[in-house]
């Protein structure tokens, strides 16, 4: 049976032949074709989708055709898919949770590393023939440092097990976990402002929501150490971008 016309991002090659035998697929890429997906959407039953946007003109647009829209990634919010329009138009919106909590929490100790060592910086040097001043790259040890992790989540979670491993410190900021939850982890639960001024690296791993937009200001980035490094593994509303640069 067919799953009827389906609009989807250009995954790799196995997943779309696996698509392709159950529906009638249009690939296209959102962030290149972008007149292209907003004129597909409102013709499609169904959706597949990283980073596409689906706005409510998308929906309205669909008169009723959409059915539902599959996000690939953990993240629902208004900044992918306008949730208010899919319900008033009976759209189902679904996540993966879980799906890349280990490849996000991997990343954000590529992250770390890369700032501790300076491994960037160094490599540039190496392809611009500037290593004799090799001194300008010594880097510092993770071990020992205070790691924050504001959310505490699959993907928070996943960190701070990593962070154990690492000999660091944990602070974690997360109203909606237990604290047990933290204190099982050999870390200590505190508010925002101190995991701020306390942390080396601080980790953001929460959903873009009202409450959150703009949680990382003006006033919590002047109360970091010089020396910190934030490390944004959610949304980037979450950091005033203004108040950052």
């Amino acid at each position: 049976m067919s799953l009827g016309r389906v609009l989807v991002e250009k995954f790799h090659p196995e997943v779309l032949e696996w698509l392709a035998s159950r529906a009638e697929l249009v690939v296209v890429d959102p962030w290149v074709e972008t007149e292209r997906w907003d004129s597909e959407v409102p013709q499609v039953d169904g959706i597949i989708s990283r980073k596409g946007r689906i706005t409510r003109e998308h929906i309205q647009r669909s008169r009723g055709r959409l059915k539902i829209v599959a996000r690939t990634g953990v993240g629902v919010d208004e900044s992918r898919v306008d949730l208010e329009a899919a319900e008033e138009h009976g759209v189902w919106v679904t996540n993966m949770p879980g799906s890349n909590s280990v490849a996000v929490a991997e990343l954000a100790f590529g992250q770390m590393i890369a700032l501790a060592r300076h491994t960037m910086e160094a490599n540039r040097a190496v392809k611009e023939n500037r290593w004799g001043d090799y001194l300008q790259f010594l880097g510092t040890e993770l071990a020992g440092k205070t790691l924050g992790i504001i959310g505490m989540g699959n993907i928070g979670t996943r960190v701070a097990l990593r962070a154990r491993a690492f000999e660091m410190s944990l602070l974690v900021c997360d109203p909606y976990i237990p604290e047990s939850h933290v204190t099982a982890l050999g870390g200590r639960w505190v508010g925002l402002n101190e995991l701020l001024a306390e942390s080396d690296y601080v980790t953001l791993h929460c959903p873009l929501t009202t409450e959150t937009k703009g949680m990382i200001g003006e006033k919590g980035l002047a109360l970091m150490k010089r020396s910190a490094s934030l490390i944004n593994m959610a949304r980037g509303g979450i950091v005033d971008e203004e108040a950052l640069f």
